[in-house]
């Protein structure tokens, strides 16, 4: 493995050769560890370092014209906040997040899909029409913006999901007083139970949690951090049989 942030120094040193680079900062698939600070990289459209095992996440103040950014299939999390009015494609897929939390203005594509999800806030993204979110069965707290034209919303694997907060950015246009809870459509189209209640809810968890196969079970643990053996069930019994 590779420290990421000392290969991210030597070949792109902070200062003129930063800021000279246009286009794209592809990095995946580099064995690259350790926390990332992309500071610097003012003219920067795509930064790419998906497939890695980079387990921090830092930006400067200047990456205004980024539009793209995939970090999938790394050790990213346990949470993550940040505004930004330039990202229009972001990728958080296959990480360990367990809350996110985001403002970005001008976010039309958002994957955050195979995590530990309990929480997901993407409330000013109302230019949002892509969301990939399926394969976070622990998802019970989804806020999104009011008024979304999303084109694309994936949100299997995920039971858990009760709640769905809109919210007004429009005073003229006030909000009923249980605005809070999904409409029967709204719930049927996510998929969500209908009536389910707390008790329903904790009955659903466990259902699922136990029909979902020992492999993806430990796999969840993991991600939230709980001390489970190093190979999963399936490697694990294939070895004992060999033995």
């Amino acid at each position: 493995m590779v420290n990421a942030q000392e290969y991210l120094d030597s070949n792109y040193p902070k200062g003129g050769v930063r800021e000279a680079i246009e286009g794209e900062i592809d990095l995946s698939n580099r064995s690259l560890e350790g926390g990332l600070n992309f500071g610097g990289f003012i003219n920067v459209h795509k930064l790419n370092f998906s497939f890695n095992e980079i387990s921090g996440l830092g930006f400067g103040y200047g990456e205004k014209k980024l539009e793209v950014l995939d970090a999938s299939h790394n050790r990213l999390g346990p949470t993550i906040g940040g505004y930004s009015y330039s990202l229009k494609f972001v990728n958080f897929s296959n990480n360990f997040y367990s809350k996110i939390t985001l403002g970005m203005i001008s976010l039309t594509h958002l994957d955050v899909s195979n995590n530990a999800l309990t929480s997901l806030s993407i409330e000013s993204s109302g230019n949002l029409t892509e969301l990939k979110c399926y394969g976070n069965p622990l998802l019970t707290n989804l806020t999104l913006a009011p008024n979304l034209n999303i084109n694309s919303f994936s949100l299997s694997d995920c039971p858990a999901l009760s709640l769905l907060k809109p919210t007004s950015t429009t005073p003229s246009s006030p909000q009923p007083e249980n605005s809070n809870e999904l409409s029967n459509s709204d719930k049927i189209s996510l998929g969500t139970g209908l009536g389910v209640g707390i008790p329903g809810l904790i009955l659903t968890l466990i259902g699922t949690w136990y029909s979902i196969d020992e492999d993806r079970r430990w796999k969840i643990k993991r991600k939230l951090g709980f001390r489970v053996s190093e190979l999963p069930p399936s490697q694990k019994k294939n070895m004992e049989s060999r033995g």
